[in-house]
């Protein structure tokens, strides 16, 4: 900050409106400086050496990230300076640029299907349905889930333990693949005369592939 004073003889103070004491030691502007005051905004903190006048801006990374793309908000603070007799402001605003994050997708645990000798029905089977775990850092986005290459179904079922109408499927080798697009709730349904023909010995298996989308990435 630039502050002057006409008056001869007077020390010169800054502030920033509603700042707490500090104790910041940064070599961002490629000196080290020890902030002495500070004020949190929405997106990042405001740093200021009140004997100087020298002040830094370090945004929160997690809450920039948290701006979805095509918002771009601003937050302003306000900065004083004095002789201890009499206060002048000036207002300090910093614009910020959201983009969108692609959202994230947890790994799924692997299904399990056992043939049952001399019987037309399954064995044991594991891990056949869940739920698909996606998270965005962007704030209000809808995510959506598919299967690589499904087709639209509409399959209701309650293998789960509670009724689900899934809206995806993807047809594989030995059963199909359903998901409900919204939710992220999947099941696989083995076909049993596909299972009973694999010999004794063999033991295949089939990959699908997830992906969820908040409608830009």
């Amino acid at each position: 900050l630039s502050g002057s004073d006409v008056d001869t003889g007077t020390t010169l103070t800054y502030d920033i409106s509603g700042s707490s004491s500090a104790s910041y030691t940064s070599s961002a502007s490629g000196s080290s400086v020890t902030y002495n005051k500070s004020k949190a905004g929405t997106y990042g903190t405001l740093y200021l050496k009140s004997a100087t006048g020298e002040y830094l801006y370090v945004a929160n990374a997690s809450s920039v990230d948290a701006i979805p793309s095509g918002t771009n908000p601003s937050e302003s603070f306000t900065f004083s300076v004095t002789d201890s007799i009499a206060t002048t402001t000036t207002s300090y605003t910093v614009n910020i640029t959201g983009a969108n994050e692609a959202p994230t997708l947890a790994s799924v645990t692997s299904g399990s299907v056992a043939d049952q000798a001399n019987s037309s029905t399954l064995g044991t089977t594991s891990n056949l349905y869940g739920t698909l775990s996606g998270s965005d850092t962007d704030t209000g986005t809808t995510l959506t889930y598919d299967i690589s290459g499904s087709s639209s179904a509409s399959y209701t079922s309650s293998a789960s333990g509670s009724s689900v109408t899934y809206n995806k499927s993807k047809a594989g080798t030995y059963g199909t693949l359903y998901l409900e697009s919204s939710t992220g709730k999947y099941l696989y349904v083995a076909n049993a005369s596909s299972v009973d023909a694999i010999p004794s010995g063999t033991n295949p298996s089939e990959s699908f592939t997830f992906s969820v989308t908040d409608s830009i990435a």
